[in-house]
Order: C-alpha cells, then sequence, then structure tokens
C-alpha cells in the first residue's frame, strides 16, 4: 500500500460494498461491510439505512426499521428479504444508535474481501506524522496542529454504482467535539452515499476496524500550534467538516446480547 499526499491510501482491499435499500415507497443507496462475529457473517450498516428520523430532525432515529431489502449492487443476485432474519441494533441511554448488524444466511456473502472481527492489518514500514499544516486563503504561513489519532475510512464516491471504493487517511484534533461524546470524530469525513463505510484506526504498525461513518457536519476549531515560519505558539482558527462514526465495539456487543437473549436491540 501507498500513502499518497492527497491523503487517498492506495491498493487498500475493497472492502466496502454498495447497497440498493428498498422501502415501501422509495429506493435508497447506502454503504455498508461484511464483518464475521460469532461463527456468524453480518452485514453492517447505519441503522438510517433501513429506518426513519424523529420529525425535523437531521440525525436523531425513531428506532424503528421501515426498509423490506437489501440488495447488494456487485454482485446484483444477491438480495436480501430483511424478515426472518436477525438484525442487531443499539441504545446508548435514550438514543438509538445509528448503526445496525444485519445476518447473513448460508450463500449470501459476496465473493469479495471482509473482515473477522478484532483482526487488525499490518502496517509495518509506515511512519505517521504527529502534526499536520493547517493554512489560511489570505496567507503563506501554515500552522503545525497535533494529530490525536489517525483514521481512515472507505467509501462510494455519490451515487456512481459502478464506482469502486476509495480509502481516504483522516484524523483528530485537539479540541474537537463529537455529536455525542461516545462517538468517533475525524476530518476530512466521508462523502454523501458513504453512509454506512467502515472506519480504521491507524496506530502504531496495525490498521483496526473501528467503526461505521453515519454523518457529517461542520465545526468551527481553535488549534494550540506552532507557528511554520518562526516556530512560536500561536493559536489558529479554522471552518471544518467532520465525519461521526459509531464504535463497531457497540454491535459486537449487541450480537453477543442477542445469542445469550434473543432481544435484537441491546442498551448500553
Amino acid at each position: 500500500m501507498t500513502f499518497q499526499t492527497n491523503t487517498e491510501l492506495v491498493g487498500f482491499p475493497a472492502i466496502s460494498q454498495k447497497l440498493k435499500i428498498t422501502f415501501p415507497e422509495k429506493q435508497t443507496l447506502g454503504s455498508g461491510f461484511i464483518v464475521g462475529y460469532k461463527d456468524r457473517e453480518w452485514l453492517v450498516t447505519c441503522w438510517h439505512n433501513l429506518g426513519p428520523l424523529q420529525a425535523g430532525s437531521t440525525l436523531d432515529l425513531t428506532g424503528e426499521m421501515t426498509a423490506e431489502s437489501i440488495a447488494f449492487v456487485n454482485p446484483a443476485t444477491i438480495n436480501l428479504d430483511l424478515k426472518n432474519r436477525a438484525i442487531i441494533g443499539v441504545r446508548k441511554g435514550r438514543i438509538h444508535a445509528d448503526i445496525a448488524a444485519i445476518e447473513l444466511h448460508a450463500g449470501e456473502r459476496p465473493d469479495m474481501p471482509w473482515f473477522q472481527a478484532q483482526m487488525d492489518m499490518d502496517l509495518k514500514g509506515f511512519a505517521f506524522p504527529t502534526h499536520m499544516s493547517i493554512g489560511g486563503y489570505d496567507t503563506t504561513e501554515t500552522v503545525n496542529v497535533p494529530i490525536l489519532t489517525h483514521y481512515a475510512w472507505q467509501g462510494f464516491p455519490g451515487t456512481d454504482l459502478n464506482a469502486t471504493p476509495r480509502t481516504f487517511r483522516a484524523a483528530d484534533f485537539p479540541n474537537s467535539r463529537a455529536r455525542h461524546s461516545w462517538m468517533l470524530k475525524y476530518t476530512p469525513s466521508a462523502y454523501g452515499g458513504a453512509s454506512g463505510c467502515p472506519v480504521f484506526k491507524l496506530e502504531g504498525e496495525v490498521m483496526a476496524l473501528v467503526g461505521v461513518q453515519v454523518h457529517k457536519y461542520s465545526q468551527h476549531l481553535e488549534f494550540d500550534g506552532i507557528r511554520n515560519s518562526t516556530g512560536k505558539p500561536v493559536k489558529a482558527f479554522a471552518d471544518m467538516e467532520w465525519g461521526g462514526a459509531v464504535p463497531i465495539e457497540y454491535i459486537y456487543r449487541g450480537i453477543d446480547h442477542w445469542l445469550e437473549t434473543g432481544d435484537m436491540i441491546v442498551s448500553l
């Protein structure tokens, strides 16, 4: 694999799956990926690909599932009837988390790369920067800002059904905020149509699957950094687009709960 200066991660396996979701009154597109866990195979995606938002909200879910079926775009021969199969969800307090795991039956997994849960990918030989340079529109000066965590996400560009999934690096910085404290956060965000795509954490010499991209949002941040031209401490201000992800560990706990109790929604 090669890290390019435009932050795209080249040569990464195509794990993301383009999905076509059928509701009684419409069809929509989304993303997902397959995970093996507890001797079963699961299609993981975001819950808003399956059911409605609360009235007047752009993010909060009702927790209902109104989708009737999900089809893999490639290969188009696999269509999942959402009846008579386990569909796992998670609640955090009063919030229905935007993550779902759909049980796959025998022969339903496409012949494409997929993840075994809690297995890491080897990243030996890569050195990740500890800071990122942020520059303004009206100056050539840049400010070095410390990086807290390195991430990557893989999704599809918009509604192009023939597109190949692309993988991009992202990072979290000091003073950033998530919609909920338990969510992962990073910039740049995945683009529209990537809801349900996998999010990876890059740490040391491994890449681990850690979350599911669910939404993007903008925030105004104040950074404490070092001015490149003088080396003096300075503050920088930036309006940036961020991605939010639900930790994948939550859905593993949901599956464990279902196997123990038969309940498909777990409260954490």
